[in-house]
């Protein structure tokens, strides 16, 4: 059985700032951890600003890394371009992104309750919104 490695013995990503959207979310953490035991800077970046704090106080006790959270509604094109503008000013350069951030059945729910189901019977506006926020806003960040 192959030993388990520690992520900072596999690559090393010391110094470097990372985006990473949909940040308070069940993957979105776990790629938050991961990244900042690989010793990023990783810029959280999620509509839900209570659960992004608390991640970003656990990333730096933890590992000891510049950990940002962020407050960021990406389907709103005018705080994109705000955020955009000030991280470059902040950190100057990105060194990735990570576009995890989602319109999921947790976040239509709050807005919408019975909004999922069978794909059958998604109405048109969710599939529209989720299409918008799943894979049109992500071309925001490029």
């Amino acid at each position: 059985m192959m030993k388990q490695n520690k992520i900072s013995k596999l690559f090393d990503l010391t110094g470097r700032n990372i985006i990473l959207t949909g940040s308070a979310g069940l993957l979105g953490s776990q790629y938050a951890h991961t990244l900042s035991e690989a010793g990023a800077n990783v810029i959280l970046v999620d509509i839900n600003e209570k659960e992004n704090k608390n991640l970003e106080k656990k990333l730096i006790r933890k590992y000891k890394t510049k950990a940002k959270s962020y407050v960021l509604d990406i389907s709103n094109k005018n705080q994109v371009k705000k955020f955009k503008k000030e991280i470059l000013s902040k950190y100057k350069i990105i060194h990735g992104l990570v576009n995890n951030a989602a319109y999921t059945t947790k976040g239509a729910r709050s807005s919408a309750p019975k909004t999922f189901g069978p794909f059958e019977t998604l109405s048109l506006e969710t599939w529209l919104k989720s299409i918008d926020i799943n894979l049109t806003k992500k071309r925001c960040y490029c």
